[in-house]
């Protein structure tokens, strides 16, 4: 989010993320990875849960990714950034989503993650800004 942040803030949208994490945790991550957006904590998961967003399993997480495309899951072992898993309220298992809400809070696009790294481009997240009427 942060590589296309100034494309947000030209659509006059503001960008939030939100993590497993409580908020002097998202602080300091925020800080860390030098976002541009504020960072919130959710250690309680109430976001996710409103939204409802799932959670993986281990078969999903762990075994499936290196049936589908070998390569591809040792690369993502590797490069992985396990920092957040080490968080006291962080569930490894809980899935992410892209949410748009409007000024009203009505959400007027919702991806919910099927596995842990599905996110949608951010050329599909724009490309529904300029649809949607905010």
């Amino acid at each position: 989010m942060q590589e296309h942040h100034a494309e947000f803030q030209r659509r006059g949208v503001r960008v939030a993320a939100v993590g497993q994490a409580t908020g002097d945790e998202a602080a300091r991550y925020a800080r860390a990875a030098g976002a541009g957006f504020p960072c919130l904590g959710d250690p309680g998961r109430k976001a996710y849960r409103g939204f409802g967003l799932g959670r993986s399993d281990w078969w999903s997480m762990l075994a499936k990714p290196f049936l589908e495309d070998p390569a591809l899951a040792w690369h993502r072992i590797r490069n992985a950034n396990l920092e957040g898993a080490r968080l006291e309220h962080s569930d490894v298992k809980q899935l992410g989503g892209v949410a748009i809400l409007d000024r009203r809070g009505v959400i007027r696009y919702l991806h919910r993650s099927r596995r842990t790294e599905d996110y949608p481009p951010t050329s599909e997240v724009l490309a529904e800004l300029d649809r949607l009427t905010l």
